[in-house]
């Protein structure tokens, strides 16, 4: 599954993109990484392990990411965000046909599929940046976001969650709405990014341009892979199926000494509902009956057999909300 947690603007405090990092670690676990504006920080496990190696107390350009893997083995290296040519991004998804797009442009096969992404655009740039529309190529699931050494953030969604709310003299992104809400001055100022479209920012966070991306992947045939696929018992180097989701008490108890924790919000109980397109509602919850199955799945709750036809029923839904992306 992974998240990505983001930041551009004139500077923020750590302490809140790590708390954004760990509420995306229920979607990671086996690694975190992150740019902060010219250096790399990478570890194993869940995104507290960051805490001992960033030398920062603030940020102006911020790429952060908690790594679920399903391509490529579960260390520190493998973590986004990676260095390919000029780009410095991460990637949340599971792409279906990127072994076929490298063979088709001469790259040679990463072992994790989302470098095909930035290996892709540094074959194809050129002076007129269309290599921005090799995004569209890809088929399976795709949120991208980089920098390319300009001082610049690149942001696009496809089909996957990602939210953005502008404060603190910059903008925010998070695959999760709710640690967005929870450092917002104002909730209803968290949004989600708009699907297929290529967004950019300057350095200080205001909206440079944005760009169509047209899908022009050939559709998969027989099931499409996702993060759920390559879920396993294997709990050596993740403890917990989702890295709890019961964190937004134990992460301040647990770093008190670490946080300055005047910008937290308390989370509201009210319902959010009626603020909701009839398309985020049901987004939202087939995205919540998903994690429940994916519990119940890891926990053996489950028959196999019903496994597979919920499995079906899930990946039918989502072909069918997005059919029209």
């Amino acid at each position: 599954m992974c998240g990505i947690a983001s930041y551009i603007g004139t500077g923020t405090s750590i302490n809140k993109l790590m708390y954004l990092m760990h509420d995306n670690d229920s979607r990671g676990g086996h690694s975190s990484g992150a740019y902060i504006d010219d250096k790399m920080y990478k570890c194993t496990e869940e995104s507290g392990n960051l805490l001992s190696i960033i030398d920062k107390s603030d940020a102006k350009l911020f790429i952060g990411h908690t790594r679920y893997a399903t391509h490529g083995v579960k260390t520190a290296e493998n973590t986004h965000p990676y260095k390919i040519g000029r780009y410095i991004g991460c990637h949340n998804g599971v792409l279906s046909n990127y072994k076929g797009l490298c063979k088709d442009n001469s790259i040679s096969e990463p072992d994790v599929d989302s470098k095909a992404i930035y290996l892709l655009m540094d074959a194809l740039q050129t002076p007129e940046h269309e290599e921005y529309d090799s995004l569209g190529m890809h088929s399976g699931t795709i949120n991208a976001v980089w920098t390319e050494s300009d001082g610049q953030l690149y942001v696009y969604r496809r089909n996957n969650p990602l939210f953005r709310l502008r404060q603190d003299g910059g903008i925010y992104f998070s695959s999760l709405k709710e640690g967005l809400e929870a450092i917002a001055e104002d909730k209803s100022k968290v949004k989600e990014v708009t699907a297929n479209k290529l967004f950019i920012y300057k350095a200080n966070g205001e909206l440079i341009s944005s760009q169509e991306i047209t899908i022009t992947a050939q559709p998969v045939q027989g099931k499409q892979l996702n993060w759920t696929d390559y879920k396993t018992n294997d709990t050596q180097s993740y403890s917990n199926p989702y890295g709890g989701y019961n964190f937004y008490n134990s992460y301040h108890q647990d770093n008190k000494s670490l946080l300055n924790t005047h910008w937290e919000a308390e989370k509201e109980t009210e319902d959010l509902i009626e603020d909701k397109t009839e398309e985020e509602i049901i987004e939202t919850g087939l995205w919540t009956f998903e994690k429940a199955f994916d519990e119940m799945k890891y926990h053996g709750w489950i028959k196999e057999k019903d496994c597979e036809e919920i499995q079906s029923f899930i990946d039918l839904m989502y072909d069918r909300l997005y059919s029209n992306h």
